[in-house]
């Protein structure tokens, strides 16, 4: 089966990239920089992008497993995600346009249900730029974390 013109859009992250980012101090914790290296890879052309991280932050180490894909009836992508702290994340509401990419969702901080904001700018096809942010009332956005990731690009001197 050839993969869907929405499944050739989530290609762009297959593949190994380093993020390195800074949270900001905000109701999750602390500010400070974050390295991750994330590994992306296909379940099966044109269904599910799979992701698995190890990233060390203010919050300590740890690592991220999601699962990247598209509702076909409602035309979002969607993000998974699971952490290794026992928290997951579910975003059912991903559009691009263009070169930007933006998942909106709600986030649990505490007894506190907040708005939360993944925008993703695709820059060159080694380059992204992320930015997470939160809000109380879908109005007005602050920004949590941002950072940018390179994608690992293997030559015959690197082992690929």
């Amino acid at each position: 089966m050839e993969p869907s013109a929405s499944a050739q859009q989530l290609d762009y992250f297959a593949g190994d990239w380093n993020l390195e980012g800074e949270f900001k101090q905000s109701p999750f914790g602390p500010g400070g920089k974050c390295v991750e290296k994330e590994h992306f890879y296909w379940l099966s052309k044109d269904s599910f992008l799979v992701l698995h991280s190890d990233w060390t932050g203010p919050f300590g180490n740890g690592a991220t497993l999601g699962v990247l894909g598209i509702d076909p009836e409602k035309k979002f992508y969607t993000l998974d995600a699971f952490e290794s702290n026992g928290t997951s994340e579910h975003w059912t509401q991903g559009t691009v346009q263009h070169n930007i990419w933006v998942w909106t969702g709600d986030e649990r901080v505490g007894s506190m249900i907040l708005k939360a904001r993944y925008t993703i700018t695709t820059l060159t096809p080694t380059l992204y730029t992320v930015k997470y942010e939160t809000s109380l009332d879908g109005q007005q956005w602050t920004t949590t974390m941002e950072g940018k990731a390179t994608k690992i690009v293997k030559t015959a001197e690197t082992g690929g």
